[in-house]
């Protein structure tokens, strides 16, 4: 290898400065100086601070009710609502219970919409492959998180009964829910 096509290939590398000479139709040099130096610079040097005593925050007048003999009243602790609702819904029947048997995901709206309307929902999974059925449970958990409802298996893996906040579904009518054969709908 000659001297100059190592002398290109350690300037293309960067490992040395170009020569741009050589190339034909390279621009011309634009006659810029070289910059100064940082030596040469005049430089003040920077005053000396002073400490100064820390400044105190600045007094707001405070808001006070006064009663009629001249006592300052202290605010009462509002308490948050406990519930969504307004008070506790029971279900006695199953036939307040919606049923809903989804085939594709978008179905998974009807019950998440049944819920947001405060109505226990039936989920029936039988009818749905694996992928589809762990999508939906996905999409039932968050639904009642955002809700704040609760769910419980009718049967193994496959029937799930969703309660809003506020409802309650008595205990007979999740007894007879579970013996119920969902898997002939």
């Amino acid at each position: 290898m000659s001297d100059s096509k190592f002398h290109k290939l350690l300037a293309f590398l960067g490992l040395v400065e170009e020569n741009l000479s050589d190339i034909p139709g390279a621009a011309p040099t634009r006659g810029f100086d070289e910059p100064t130096p940082v030596d040469e610079w005049t430089r003040q040097p920077a005053p000396i601070a002073t400490p100064r005593q820390p400044v105190p925050p600045a007094r707001r007048p405070s808001l006070n009710f006064i009663d009629k003999d001249g006592r300052v009243l202290e605010p009462k602790a509002v308490v948050p609502p406990t519930s969504i609702n307004r008070g506790v819904q029971f279900v006695n029947s199953e036939l307040d219970i919606e049923v809903v048997i989804p085939r594709e995901f978008n179905d998974a709206t009807t019950f998440g919409d049944q819920l947001k309307q405060g109505r226990p929902v039936i989920v029936n999974l039988h009818q749905v492959d694996d992928d589809l059925r762990r999508r939906l449970l996905d999409f039932v958990a968050g639904a009642l998180y955002v809700l704040g409802a609760a769910i419980q298996p009718l049967s193994a893996r496959k029937v799930y009964l969703l309660t809003p906040a506020g409802v309650t579904v008595s205990p007979e009518v999740v007894a007879r829910l579970k013996l119920t054969a969902y898997d002939r709908a």
